[in-house]
């Protein structure tokens, strides 16, 4: 036990002696400034005060080297907020000034704020401020205080900030404020150097500690709390006796004899008057027993209201929500700090201004007209926009009440609680909500749409396939050739017209084709469709500025082809009295996401531009230009009011994005992004000869529930040389299988009443395992269809037939 005392005793010796060797070195920089009898600097540039004396009497027994720096105030405050001073004595504690500064916790001395007024004014209460001006030191707490006081009030007046509180008082003496804000030290000590009088305006008492900057020689704070503590435990110390110095005003006398005499026979009068006091001491001390236990009543009842405002205070200090008071002028005459988190303005910054001056300029109308109602006795919550102090629109809930003085409604106050993060969530559900409107639109015209191409397809059929057929047995010189090939190319494009409206549907498109946008653009360019565009508009101009190293991209030729004819000819007729079209092309890499007509995300992309400088589009229609049927055309002269669909359909299909600039009466202008592709575009197909895909009388059962179609398919299968049966339902099929073998099923996917093609495949191939069939419909590809394939079955042709289309599949499965 002896030993580990030793060594206990003989670490705690290391530890002093190493501290008092690092303390010895220590060089601390002290702020100073004229704050008499506190701190104050004299003629002579030397230091001294209170303050000083307590400071030099510790730094003598830590070992300090003490250096001062003089300034102003404010010049103090930012010296040791920005470092260049070590320690800073005698301030007032402050949660805002906690921000920035370490305090110790030891408090030095506790002083109040007193009000000065001129010689002859009559200044008697606070509410006496009103319309006054008032001399204050800067960043002064006593001057926070203060104007806290008076704006909770509802006294408006007019603070000149200065920077020492000579200054103060000087300003005052000379006329230029009504009064005069300084410490209660300061002002015993000086007053009678000015023409100035006390007022009887007393501002709450505050205590003063040093600080340091935040984080920031805490050592030094830890031995002024050690130091002070004893110097204040010990009456004799240098503490009671720099008081005494200072604010006791005590002096030596010398006095005459006679009147030494004097004062002695008094000393002999006063004694006995003593005697006779004593027979009524009892009767005093009961009165003050008495006496004393009201003050000690009224203390704690203070005590309390104390505690209570502290708590309204930190309560209000504290909320997340702004309180803030308006005056019947409009004027913010109370903000709470949270206004700093919430908007980013301190409120020394807004209060005082206008509450106009923060709300949004297109929400100001709503808003006043929502207070003066408030005012007259309405409860009206509300949501409207306001500024941040950097420019940010925040939206904000408010509920407000009118606030009364013995005059009646003298302002209103009320709360204000961000709902940014709320209104944003709103705004994107109206967004997403309007996607999949536009979403539900196209599936329900999908439907549509696919009823009518699968009873077009079927009727087109026989305008395609019998001209083609009739082609095959006359003549090249035969004058009906002409005829049968104005019918067949009316019959290919009524199917087009089909495939539009499947598009439209987002129903018919396979983009596996590698292609050059450039490509696309010329052909249109050169195509009989846009020749004749333009023939109805000689006064516009086609500029072209293609990239000539254009990245490709996947897609479909056809759909594609489409989208640049609706906005080319669109772009067109956008300009009546002539003008200018620009179609350019270039690669363009989007490293962050676009805010645009769609959200553009990160990638790599082909973009078309098609810009006019026509009629423009108005606000109200940019939201509805892409919905079917929508056109400010005459219908029937000028499109049918699909072109711009066509366009939204085709580049949703390709996972592109849309992006459009107007301005009415400037022109529009269109981007497409269209994701690139690093594949290079196929050749050229070449045209197949008919013996290549002829049959050598294989055996083939046609399924279709639609005696035009199966004909159709007979007779070109027939042509073909193959032995074809046809059945016009699954069920039929499935009887026929089960007697008869054949070499290939050509099956309609989609059939009336019964089995479609899917249940009509799993039926047979449990009856011939591995039958081959090829799938036929004037529906786009399907889930089903995939899943007959997934089965064995192979290709999937679209109806209307080709001979070749056709032909070539029956010969691919055959040979499979």
């Amino acid at each position: 036990m002896k030993r580990r005392t030793s060594f206990l005793i003989i670490i705690l010796f290391i530890q002093a002696v190493t501290s008092a060797v690092v303390q010895a070195d220590r060089t601390v920089n002290v702020g100073v400034y004229q704050n008499k009898p506190l701190t104050f600097i004299e003629r002579d540039g030397s230091v001294s005060g209170f303050f000083i004396d307590v400071l030099e009497n510790i730094a003598k027994k830590e070992g300090w080297d003490i250096h001062y720096t003089p300034g102003t105030w404010p010049q103090c405050l930012t010296n040791l907020k920005k470092g260049k001073i070590d320690l800073l004595g005698v301030i007032a504690y402050s949660k805002e000034r906690s921000e920035y500064f370490d305090y110790t916790y030891q408090n030095l001395i506790t002083e109040w704020g007193q009000i000065y007024i001129g010689k002859g004014k009559q200044i008697e209460s606070i509410l006496d401020l009103k319309d006054k001006k008032i001399a204050v030191l800067q960043n002064d707490m006593h001057f926070i205080t203060l104007k806290n006081l008076t704006s909770q009030l509802g006294v408006k007046c007019r603070f000149i900030e200065a920077f020492e509180y000579q200054d103060v008082l000087g300003i005052v003496e000379i006329g230029k404020c009504d009064a005069g804000l300084v410490s209660h030290f300061y002002g015993n000590q000086h007053e009678g150097d000015y023409k100035i009088q006390k007022s009887p305006i007393v501002i709450s008492p505050k205590e003063l500690y040093c600080a340091a900057a935040k984080d920031k020689n805490s050592d030094l704070l830890y031995a002024l709390d050690m130091q002070v503590r004893k110097l204040k435990n010990d009456e004799h110390s240098i503490y009671y006796q720099s008081i005494n110095k200072w604010f006791g005003g005590r002096t030596k006398s010398v006095l005459p004899k006679w009147f030494k005499w004097i004062i002695a026979c008094m000393v002999a009068l006063l004694f006995f008057f003593l005697i006779i006091s004593l027979l009524s001491r009892a009767q005093v001390k009961l009165k003050t027993k008495e006496l004393t236990d009201e003050i000690e009543q009224r203390i704690y009842a203070e005590k309390s209201l104390l505690k209570s405002k502290e708590k309204y205070r930190d309560l209000v200090e504290n909320i997340n929500e702004i309180i803030f008071i308006v005056d019947m002028s409009g004027l913010l005459t109370y903000v709470s700090p949270a206004v700093k988190s919430m908007l980013g303005y301190s409120p020394s910054e807004i209060i005082g201004k206008p509450i106009q001056g923060v709300i949004y300029q297109q929400d100001l109308q709503f808003v006043m007209g929502r207070f003066q109602k408030i005012l007259s006795g309405a409860e009206i919550p509300s949501e409207y926009r306001v500024y941040k102090k950097s420019g940010e629109l925040c939206w904000v809930y408010s509920s407000s009440k009118p606030i009364f003085d013995e005059k009646g409604i003298c302002g209103l106050q009320g709360l204000l609680t961000d709902i940014n993060d709320r209104k944003q969530a709103e705004e994107e559900k109206k967004g997403l909500e309007k996607e999949l409107a536009r979403s539900q639109k196209m599936e329900a015209l999908g439907l549509l749409a696919g009823g009518v191409a699968h009873d077009l397809n079927n009727v087109l059929s026989g305008v395609i396939n019998y001209p083609e057929l009739l082609l095959m047995n006359l003549p090249a010189e035969s004058p009906m050739r002409k005829s049968l090939l104005a019918i067949q190319d009316s019959g290919l494009k009524a199917a087009a017209i089909v495939q539009d409206l499947l598009n439209l549907a987002r129903r018919g498109v396979t983009v596996n084709e590698t292609l050059n946008l450039n490509d696309i653009i010329s052909d249109h360019l050169r195509s009989p469709e846009h020749k004749k565009t333009v023939s109805y508009h000689p006064g516009v101009d086609i500029e072209t500025n293609l990239e000539p190293d254009l990245l490709n991209i996947k897609g479909s030729s056809v759909h594609l082809k489409k989208a640049v004819m609706n906005l080319l000819s669109n772009a067109v007729e956008a300009q009546p009295g002539g003008g200018r079209v620009i179609v350019s092309t270039e690669n363009r890499y989007v490293d962050s996401p676009i805010k645009g007509y769609d959200n553009i995300d990160e990638g790599d992309f082909a973009v078309l531009r098609i810009e006019d400088k026509g009629i423009g589009i108005a606000v109200e229609d940019l939201e509805n230009i892409f919905e079917p049927f929508y056109t400010k055309k005459e219908m029937g002269r000028s499109g049918t009011g699909l072109g711009m669909t066509i366009v939204w359909t085709t580049v949703q299909d390709h996972q592109g994005y849309i992006n459009i600039e107007s301005t009415v009466g400037k022109g529009t202008a269109f981007e497409l992004y269209f994701p690139v592709t690093r594949e290079e575009v196929a050749k050229e197909k070449v045209s197949i000869p008919m013996e290549d895909y002829m049959g050598k009388g294989e055996t083939i059962l046609v399924v279709d529930d639609i005696k035009e179609q199966r004909e159709v398919a007979s007779i070109i299968l027939k042509t073909l040389d193959y032995f074809v049966t046809s059945v016009s339902s699954g069920e039929e099929a499935v009887e026929y299988i089960k007697n008869n073998s054949v070499d290939l099923l050509v099956l309609d996917m989609i059939m009336g009443l019964g089995m479609d093609g899917l249940d009509t495949y799993k039926k047979i191939i449990e009856i011939h395992p591995g039958q081959k069939a090829i799938i036929a419909s004037g529906f786009s590809e399907t889930d089903r269809v995939k899943e007959v394939q997934r089965l064995g079955a192979g290709a999937y042709v679209k109806k209307p037939y080709t001979l070749e289309k056709i032909g070539l599949a029956v010969k691919a499965e055959l040979e499979r």
